[in-house]
């Protein structure tokens, strides 16, 4: 792969000139491993799939699509990995052109990408981050761990300790695997919102909330995300807050989940910011009241600046598009004209 920058790399060792020891290599190509290495790669494959008739998304800059008449093959990039979806025969096309062009390995139908597994069940595919979790458990040493029902304690309230706990760098690595894991558990995402915001400063008792989250996972092992045909296209989204809910600061959280159709296409859990108009109103009675219509307002806000945007371009690349949006609350329907 061909640079675009200049870049000097030192002799390599059992390579060495005699005469110029000193002198340094001018690189011509990428090598694995290099800084600009990446760019170098995407760069060369953006090209080639644009020469064959691919073209880029908007949306997202590693999904590339090829559409004629009612044919469409998508193609999704992720590194080195790389996702063909057609349902025609065009994938065996575009594998033979890019073996031409590459130095590429055909792993058959997905199954394993990232961490996830894809399990085919009735009418689609079931999103499973099982290998992970267990992998997760085991970094823990918590394979044998109580499984419990619940990611937060529901039948005491959870008591706080200000000692500190020791290995930093166990609870970050596990609260960050913890994390990554919400792509496809959303059940647990506010806990983990939670693990999340005392990276800095993480106390016993942070440690054992944390604790507590894994022995959920060790009892939910076999959970995932169901993905299905669905013959609707609407959106349908649910939120949900609490009012100084943290014990610790007092901090309201506020969280949505998005349906398109019957499928779960997005979802957030997080510290919500309240704007007062009048401060004079900021009583904890007004507050109370005024949080859940504060956490509609968010979620509607970003179901119609995010994610519809990026919907409707990407039902654009699919050949359709949103001809009418309607925007109706299922709890405040008198916002409906407003918001």
């Amino acid at each position: 792969m061909d640079l675009s920058e200049t870049v000097y790399m030192k002799q390599p060792p059992g390579y060495i000139d005699i005469k110029f020891p000193n002198h340094v290599c001018l690189m011509k190509h990428s090598l694995y491993g290099l800084k600009q290495a990446p760019r170098a790669w995407f760069n060369r494959l953006h090209t080639f799939l644009l020469s064959v008739g691919f073209n880029a998304s908007k949306t997202d800059v590693s999904l590339f699509y090829y559409s004629q008449d009612s044919i469409f093959v998508y193609t999704l990039v992720y590194v080195d990995d790389i996702l063909v979806m057609s349902s025609t025969n065009l994938v065996n096309e575009l594998l033979t052109k890019l073996s031409t062009e590459f130095k590429i390995r055909d792993l058959g139908e997905l199954d394993f990408f990232i961490e996830i597994v894809t399990v085919k069940c009735d009418n689609g595919i079931l999103l499973s981050q099982q290998r992970y979790m267990t992998d997760i458990l085991n970094r823990a040493g918590m394979t044998d761990c109580k499984p419990l029902a619940t990611p937060i304690s529901v039948s005491k309230p959870t008591s706080f300790s200000e000692v500190l706990y020791d290995d930093v760098t166990q609870y970050r690595t596990l609260a960050g695997a913890l994390q990554y894991l919400t792509i496809t558990r959303t059940d647990f995402s506010f806990a983990v919102n939670q693990l999340c915001q005392h990276m800095h400063a993480h106390t016993v008792s942070h440690w054992e909330q944390l604790k507590h989250v894994l022995m959920y996972v060790k009892g939910t092992i076999t959970y995932g995300l169901r993905v299905r045909k669905s013959e609707s296209r609407e959106l349908l989204a649910f939120s949900d807050s609490d009012w100084a809910g943290c014990p610790e600061d007092h901090k309201s959280t506020s969280g949505y989940v998005v349906f398109l159709g019957s499928n779960l296409v997005s979802w957030m859990s997080t510290n919500l910011i309240f704007h007062v108009p009048n401060m004079w109103r900021l009583i904890i009675t007004s507050l109370e009241t005024e949080l859940p219509m504060e956490t509609f307002k968010f979620t509607l806000s970003q179901v119609k600046i995010n994610l519809l945007i990026y919907l409707q371009r990407l039902y654009l690349v699919q050949g359709f598009l949103f001809l009418e949006t309607s925007y109706k609350s299922r709890l405040y329907p008198a916002l409906d004209e407003e918001y």
